[in-house]
Formats: C-alpha cells, structure tokens, sequence
C-alpha cells in the first residue's frame, strides 16, 4: 500500500541532495505534476491515515536519492522553493483523489462511508453498551490495560481469548470501519469510564448470573409544570406519554409522534419498564443491566439511539420505571423500543 510501502522506503532514501535541476521558476506546478505522474504510475493509490502524511509524503518525495518517475526538483531541503514544491505535490494529490472521505484529520481508506447524526450516535451508543456488557462479565481482563482506551483497543483486539459469550457480542457488534469506528471507540471508552472501580476490579467475587429482563419503552415528553397538558378535568406535568381519546387515560395534545412544533421547554424521552423474568429474584444488593433504547419513525427508519443503565435489587422483582431524557434528538420519531445488553 502506498502509504506503508512508498514512505517506509523514502525514509531509507533521505539524503542531503544537491542540486536536483534547480532552475525552475515555477516550482509549485513542478511539483504538481510528480505527483500526478506518480499517480498514474500507482494506479491513484491512496495515503491512509492522519492527514499530514500528505505534507510528509511530498517532503519525502522531495528529499529522496531517487523516484519513481522523472521530476524536477528545487535543491535543498527548506526555504521557498522547497515549501512551494511540496504545496503544489499536495495540490496533486488532491486533484487526484477528490473522492477521499477526509474527516476529523484523518484520511481514510477508498469507499469508507461518512457517519453522521443517527449513524454517529448509533455506534457511540453500540459501543458503550457492549463496554458495559463486557466490563460485567467474568473473566474479561486486560492487565495491560492503561485506561479506557488501551482497554477497548484489547476487547476488538484481544490479547487472550475472550469468554465466549463477550467474543460473540464483540463480533456481532463491531461497526464497518472509518468515522462509524471513532464514534464506537469514543462510546467504548465513555462506558469503562461509566463502570465504578468495584465494577471493573480484575478479580471479584464470583455471583450468580443476572436472569434478563422483560423490557417496554413508551415515548415521552418531560412538560414543564407552567404548561401542564390534559382535558377540563385532568392537568399533567412531569414525564407526560402520549394517550389519545381511546387510550386508558385522559387525553394529551399530542399524538405520540416527536415533532419540530414542541412548545419550548418539552425535552422529548422515554419510559423504560423493566421487569425481571424468571422464576427465582435476584438476591444480589442491585445489578446494574445496560439497555439499548432505539427510537424510530413510521417508516421504521432508525432516528436515535442511546444507551443507559438500569437497577434492579432483589426488592424490585416485580420491576422498575425509569425515565430517559434525550433532548431533541429523537425528532421525527413516533415510537421505541428497549433491549438489554448489546443490540
């Protein structure tokens, strides 16, 4: 690949050249036109990687003993015709590879796929969950580990086989690459920074396995007091569903859909019901689930996704409800739904 290949044998090649044909008067078009030719030759490769490999790659090209095709070279390795060869190198590149997502200083491989808004918080939300799923399982260890990111760095690429069950989670979940892999790690790292210390000691106590959940999600709006919502004989406020005329409460004024025309102050959320399944409690002080909670529009198109945590002691074994704000993110969506652990 150019980027690994090409550079690693122009470093080899440094010298202190003299003269290159010094004479140019236009070195900015001079060095354009290497890295065109150098293009054709490569077949359009591409540089991959942090965006100022560009700048080193063209510095290199610049300085090295010999290349590839012919070019004409200013002498020397600084001042103004060296800066200005090196500009127009990168002006080919670019002319060339008009294409390359280019985002956040990095320049990623051909064919990678912008990740924006709910595709953004989609694999941050991914990739938290499955942090706390795996910070939560026996036997997950990295004692090599220096904070959350080395750590999620070791639960894609473990050290040592990870237990089954988290290997299956972290190969069913990994995102496609590119901008979508940022957004996962930041989330993975965002979720070992959530888990407390006794959650995340290399070695506890062993418990018995949490029995799952029985979840549902309702859509919400947090209605400030000063605009209860509600029918002549019912005034609301707080965390408000959305019930019409034939539901089993008193009326709303709105239809169940997140829309653009909220008044100010409603923050949109949802309701998250768990309810422990299975035939013995959980005798643990609280186990801590983490949930999923999608949200998307009538078409079925994803709108928003989050992620959070739920409670539940062996007190709660007929269930709990909690609420979740998630500001105005969720516009367009008219319901949600609630998994347990990884989506």
């Amino acid at each position: 690949m150019r980027s690994a290949i090409t550079v690693a044998a122009l470093l080899a090649a440094v010298v202190v050249l003299p003269a290159c044909g010094g004479t140019n008067s236009n070195w900015y078009t001079a060095g354009k036109a290497f890295d065109r030719a150098d293009d054709k030759l490569t077949g359009n490769a591409l540089l991959v990687g942090s965006a100022g490999i560009l700048a080193k790659w063209c510095r290199l090209s610049l300085n090295a003993a010999s290349l590839p095709v012919s070019a004409d070279r200013p002498s020397g390795r600084s001042g103004a015709a060296a800066q200005q060869w090196i500009q127009g190198c990168e002006a080919g590149y670019r002319a060339d590879h008009p294409d390359q997502l280019v985002e956040n200083g990095i320049m990623y491989a051909r064919n990678t796929v912008r990740c924006t808004d709910s595709c953004e918080s989609h694999w941050y939300a991914v990739g938290r969950a499955l942090a706390v799923f795996a910070s939560q399982s026996s036997g997950v260890y990295f004692p090599d580990a220096q904070g959350g990111l080395q750590w999620c760095a070791d639960l894609v690429f473990p050290p040592a086989p990870l237990p089954a069950n988290v290997e299956a989670q972290v190969e069913a979940h990994l995102p496609p690459g590119g901008p979508a892999y940022l957004n996962f790690d930041k989330g993975c790292i965002a979720g070992y920074n959530s888990m407390d210390a006794s959650e995340s000691d290399p070695s506890p106590a062993p418990s018995p396995t949490a029995p799952p959940l029985s979840l549902t999600c309702t859509l919400e709006y947090n209605v400030p007091e000063q605009d209860a919502i509600g029918n002549s004989d019912s005034s609301t406020w707080g965390w408000v569903p959305a019930i019409d005329n034939n539901g089993s409460g008193p009326a709303r004024k709105w239809s169940g859909t997140f829309t653009k025309g909220a008044p100010n102050g409603w923050v949109q959320g949802a309701g998250i019901g768990a309810t422990v399944t299975g035939d013995e409690a959980y005798e643990e002080p609280a186990t801590k689930y983490p949930i999923i909670i999608v949200f998307r529009d009538a078409g079925g198109t994803i709108i928003y996704t989050t992620a959070t945590t739920v409670r539940i002691s062996g007190a709660d074994y007929g269930g709990v409800y909690v609420n979740v704000a998630v500001g105005i993110s969720a516009t367009g969506a008219d319901r949600c739904a609630a998994s347990q652990g990884v989506p």
